[in-house]
């Protein structure tokens, strides 16, 4: 329940981040953008985790899922505009 808790408010905060920062003219392409990666990744996630645990075994796939999410979320945070985005600030930005 607290997973798809916090899925459905990420969910919320991305979809705003989006329609607020994003011009006009590129929301088809980043709404497209978004679509691949909501919808493909869990996917990749679900295709990753049956190979692993039919090459070794459903424990190893669980720890490989893990670690893989864990350095997606070191990945992206290590981004400088990323760990240091406030949409206050961009918004007030926008607005001149």
């Amino acid at each position: 329940m607290l997973a798809g808790t916090g899925n459905m408010v990420g969910g919320v905060l991305r979809n705003t981040i989006n329609q607020v920062l994003t011009p006009d003219h590129f929301r088809g392409r980043m709404a497209a953008v978004k679509s691949i990666f909501t919808i493909g990744g869990p996917q990749l996630g679900q295709f990753e985790s049956g190979v692993v645990a039919a090459l070794w075994s459903p424990a190893a796939s669980d720890l490989t899922g893990g670690l893989g999410a864990l350095l997606v979320v070191w990945g992206v945070a290590m981004v400088p505009k990323v760990r240091h985005f406030r949409l206050a600030d961009d918004v007030a930005q926008l607005a001149g």
